[in-house]
């Protein structure tokens, strides 16, 4: 009797689970097609998850590479818990993409809410940023294995006190040549996590300013047109991450073609072009981080800033292997520097400082700095 009252409720749960009308058949909304609006289109469904009462997800049905152009702002995600999976799906700007108010420019996907994953999804051609997550609202927030190419902001830009924001897998190339854009920027007070991406060829790589938070995990940061990893008012800190090639004539001009060559033939030459910049009071603190041939200093720390390194190397940077200045420390914790082209230490100021560990008596003989050179 019990078996067979236990077989009946499993047929009535396969019931009601198959039934349009049912919670779970009510879960997911499909993408079929590639117009800006419409049935069917992933602006519908932005649209429906917003407005549902429970978290659904949003899955594209069409083939990947499928192309959809937006010609007027996307919908903001707003409802906690929604998923975006894209496979493969790329999203288009269109040059004439505007505002609700009317303004030119678009971001590409913007989220305000808690708890969203968005995935699988290229992103490109924006004027604005390529992916916008912004606001207290948004935490808990994961970008993974999305592309973001040529938006002329940044490539993914996290804001206004978002936190806990995983951006994962994802590859940021060519953004931010509209102004002083990003691959990636993290700033406002916002926390992230960037892990295992490649960020190449943008206006500058990542940068992380006024009191934001960012670790970084395993990232390729290379040949960015500027600087490849800054910090204005931030705090950084992470491991294993590759710092190589940034701000190189003809690096970023040779990767992405005509946008960054606009910037080079307009005489806008590259500032920095550094490895890593710290300034304005900002903490950096990695290990096992590899920072070699960019286009001035490996390392470079400015006013108040605090820079600590563990392990990994500095080495066959066109400018000095670090620079401290004004009231800034650098501190190299058996960390490999040789090689770069105007010498391993700058100090400027006499309250700056470059501090060298080193374990072994060999390598602190053979790497040790001119007395001058450390305070």
């Amino acid at each position: 009797m019990k078996g067979s009252a236990r077989a009946a409720l499993l047929v009535l749960c396969a019931l009601i689970l198959s039934s349009p009308g049912s919670v779970a058949a009510r879960s997911t909304v499909y993408v079929t097609s590639k117009a800006d609006n419409g049935a069917g289109t992933l602006r519908e469904a932005i649209g429906i998850a917003n407005s549902s009462k429970q978290a659904l997800s949003i899955v594209s049905k069409l083939p990947a590479g499928s192309r959809v152009t937006i010609e007027s702002a996307l919908p903001a995600f707003r409802k906690a818990g929604t998923h975006l999976d894209g496979k493969g799906m790329v999203l288009h700007g269109s040059p004439l993409c505007r505002r609700p108010d009317g303004r030119l420019g678009c971001d590409g996907l913007v989220v305000l809410a808690a708890s969203v994953l968005v995935q699988r999804i290229r992103v490109e051609d924006f004027l604005l940023d390529g992916i916008s997550v912004r606001g207290p609202g948004a935490r808990d927030v994961v970008i993974r294995d999305c592309e973001c190419f040529y938006n002329r902001d940044d490539g993914i830009g996290i804001s206004d006190h978002a936190t806990n924001v995983l951006v994962s897998g994802c590859v940021l190339n060519g953004n931010g040549f509209r102004k002083k854009g990003k691959g990636v920027l993290v700033f406002d007070g916002a926390q992230a996590v960037l892990r295992n991406n490649l960020i190449s060829a943008n206006r500058d790589g990542v940068t992380v300013s006024r009191l934001a938070r960012l670790r970084m995990e395993n990232n390729l940061v290379l040949y960015n047109y500027d600087k490849g990893v800054g910090a204005s008012s931030g705090w950084i800190e992470g491991y294993g991450n590759r710092i190589v090639g940034n701000g190189r004539s003809g690096a970023a001009e040779a990767a992405v073609g005509a946008i960054a060559g606009d910037v080079a033939s307009g005489g806008v030459a590259p500032p920095n072009r550094d490895g890593l910049r710290a300034g304005l009071d900002s903490s950096v603190f990695l290990q096992d981080t590899v920072i070699a041939d960019n286009g001035d200093n490996g390392v470079v720390a400015l006013g108040s800033s605090r820079v600590i390194l563990s392990g990994g190397s500095i080495s066959g940077n066109k400018g000095r292997g670090v620079s401290a200045s004004e009231h800034a420390s650098i501190e190299l914790r058996e960390v490999e520097l040789s090689g770069n082209h105007h010498g391993e230490f700058e100090i400027i100021g006499k309250e700056a400082r470059v501090i060298r560990r080193v374990l072994s008596p060999e390598a602190s003989a053979s790497q040790q700095a001119p007395s001058s050179a450390l305070r």
